[in-house]
């Protein structure tokens, strides 16, 4: 009688592994019994990659299958399978840089994750106030539905608010002369002020000094070139008029009569 070697069992492999791209891939591991170990890309274990008990996966993403058989004396055994799956990286946004100004309300959301975490204590989508004066900035991580994380970052560079000191009216000297006048005294921010007196609507660089001014009321505001802060409402008066002058009392004559002067 001549026989054969019996045919080898299926090699043991690892388990079945998810990893995110990027991730370090582990080698394939596969132990048979003392024959040659073969590694393949397909079922019908016609395309060889490789053999050995170790096989260095493809990077690629999406899910790949690799099968892996024992030769012994020329006798080919059953294949085992295991399945590498590489999740691509979501593609996280954390948004434009900003610009703010002191104390203004700021939102910031990102994009292409499912869970998003900010550094410096943000919430994603909840919003808050622009208070460290300068540039700062925040580090976005996103996880997406496969724990699979990017990463993005932000600037926000929030300007200081110019500082109103005083706002000093004058009140028109005679009635109907318009010389009134009111001077506004500012510091801070970035020191180029223009000035307002009718409620933000017309800035002028006049050194806050407004003059010629009727009676009447003035909302003062101040801008930097990067931010606005509003004053205080002040009132130009003129003074009172004279009061009515008192005349002669009413009279009552006869005809003929001398009639008095009105005095």
């Amino acid at each position: 009688i001549i026989s054969a070697p019996g045919t080898p069992p299926a090699p043991s492999t690892d388990n079945d592994t998810t990893y995110c791209e990027g991730e370090t891939i582990a080698d394939l591991l596969a132990t048979g019994t003392s024959g040659d170990l073969n590694w393949y890309s397909d079922a019908g274990l016609t395309t060889n990659i490789g053999s050995g008990g170790t096989l260095t996966p493809s990077g690629s993403t999406g899910t790949n299958t690799y099968y892996v058989t024992e030769t012994i004396g020329g006798c080919e055994g059953p294949s085992s399978a295991v399945e590498i799956t590489i999740n691509p990286m979501p593609n996280v946004n954390a948004g434009s840089d900003l610009v703010a100004c002191e104390g203004d309300s700021l939102t910031l959301s990102g994009t292409g994750a499912v869970t998003y975490s900010w550094t410096g204590g943000i919430i994603d989508g909840a919003t808050f106030l622009a208070s460290s004066i300068g540039t700062t900035t925040y580090i976005l991580v996103g996880t997406d539905a496969n724990g699979c994380k990017d990463s993005d970052t932000l600037d926000i560079t929030v300007n200081e608010l110019p500082t109103i000191a005083s706002e000093t009216p004058v009140d028109e000297s005679a009635c109907g002369l318009s010389d009134g006048s009111i001077t506004i005294a500012v510091s801070g921010g970035t020191g180029s002020y223009t000035y307002s007196i009718d409620g933000g609507a017309t800035f002028v660089a006049n050194g806050g000094t407004f003059t010629g001014l009727p009676t009447g009321n003035y909302s003062v505001y101040v801008n930097d070139g990067s931010c606005t802060v509003m004053g205080s409402n002040l009132v130009i008066s003129g003074p009172p008029p004279p009061p009515a002058p008192t005349g002669s009392p009413d009279g009552v004559y006869c005809d003929g009569d001398a009639i008095a002067d009105i005095t």
